[in-house]
C-alpha cells in the first residue's frame, strides 16, 4: 500500500478557514510541514541491501510531486527513508508525523539509502519543508467565484508575459500540462475543437506547463496543437496555483473568476458544456 504524504491534508489553520472576506485562499498558508513524497515497501534489492546493512524495515518513496520540497532536494522513487533528523524511520506514519511537526521552511537532514544497478549507497539530504495543501473540499469552495492570481508565464510563440486582465470578456481554460502526462496527450485533439469552434474571439485556452519551450515546442508540432501554449519557469505557478497533478483545468467566466476546476482530464463534451454555459451566461 502506498501512502502519499501529500494527501494527508490535516486541518485547517485559521487563516485558512476565514471566509470570503478573509486572506486570499490561493496565498494562505498552512503552518504544518509538507515535503511531497509518496511512501510504500521498498523493493526487493532495497530490502537486501537494509538486511546487508543490518538495518530495520524502513519505508521507501515511490513518487514525488513536481515541484514540491522532496523533488527540489533530489528524493527519487526508489530511496529508502533511513532516518530523519538522526531518528531513525521505520514506519511511513511515523515520517508523516515528523514532517508535520516541522515547521514550513524549515531545513531538516534526511538519511537516504539508494540503491542503483546492484550497488547502494547512503545520502544525506537536506529538505526544505513547504507547507501542507489545503484540504480540496474547502480550498475549492473558497476559490469558486474568486480571481486567480496573475500567471507568471510567457507566451511560447512570442516570449512576452501573459496577463489574465487582458483576457477580460472571454471565458478562459487554463490547462496545467506536462509533456509526459498522457491524459494530457489525449485532451490536446479536444482542447483544439474547443478553441477551433468557438473562436478566439470568446474563448482563450492556454496550456501552461514547466516543461521548457523546445519541448514544448515539439510538442506542439507532434500534436498538432491548435491552441496557446505558455512557459512557467520553475514552476512557479503551479506552485501559486496549488497544482498537484496533471492536467487540472481552470474554467474562468468572462469577468476573470474562477467557475470550475477540473482534476484530470474531462471528456469533450462535459468541458463543451461547461465553456458553453459561460457563454451563453455572459
Amino acid at each position: 500500500m502506498t501512502l502519499l504524504i501529500w494527501l494527508l491534508w490535516g486541518g485547517l489553520s485559521p487563516a485558512l478557514a476565514a471566509g470570503p472576506e478573509g486572506p486570499s485562499p490561493w496565498e494562505a498558508q498552512s503552518s504544518t510541514g509538507f515535503m511531497g513524497a509518496a511512501l510504500g515497501v521498498p523493493s526487493s534489492e532495497a530490502t537486501q541491501a537494509l538486511q546487508a546493512m543490518d538495518k530495520p524495515p524502513a519505508p521507501a518513496v515511490t513518487d514525488v510531486l513536481p515541484n514540491a520540497a522532496a523533488a527540489k532536494a533530489g528524493l527519487k522513487p526508489g530511496d529508502v527513508v533511513l532516518e530523519f533528523e538522526h531518528t531513525p524511520v521505520t514506519d511511513p506514519n511515523q515520517l508523516v508525523q515528523l514532517v508535520s511537526q516541522s515547521p514550513p521552511g524549515s531545513t531538516v537532514r534526511i538519511k537516504v539509502l539508494r540503491v542503483q544497478k546492484g550497488e547502494f549507497q547512503t545520502l544525506v539530504l537536506p529538505v526544505i519543508l513547504g507547507s501542507r495543501p489545503r484540504p480540496l473540499e474547502a480550498f475549492l469552495d473558497d476559490v469558486i467565484g474568486r480571481p486567480p492570481p496573475s500567471l507568471q508565464v510567457s507566451d511560447l510563440k512570442t516570449g512576452m508575459p501573459v496577463d489574465l486582465e487582458e483576457l477580460r470578456g472571454k471565458v478562459v481554460v487554463l490547462d496545467f500540462w506536462a509533456s509526459w502526462c498522457g491524459p494530457c496527450v489525449a485532451a490536446v485533439p479536444h482542447l483544439t475543437r474547443l478553441q477551433a469552434d468557438r473562436g478566439k474571439k470568446r474563448l482563450a485556452i492556454i496550456g501552461i506547463s514547466d516543461d521548457q519551450g523546445n519541448v514544448q515546442r515539439a510538442f506542439a508540432r507532434r500534436h498538432g496543437v491548435g491552441y496557446r501554449l505558455a512557459v512557467d519557469p520553475d514552476g512557479k505557478t503551479q506552485s501559486r496555483y496549488h497544482i498537484h497533478s496533471f492536467p487540472t483545468m481552470l474554467l474562468l467566466d468572462r469577468n476573470g473568476n474562477v467557475q470550475q476546476v477540473f482534476f484530470g482530464s474531462p471528456s469533450e463534451a462535459t468541458l463543451a458544456k461547461a465553456i458553453d454555459q459561460l457563454l451563453e451566461a455572459s
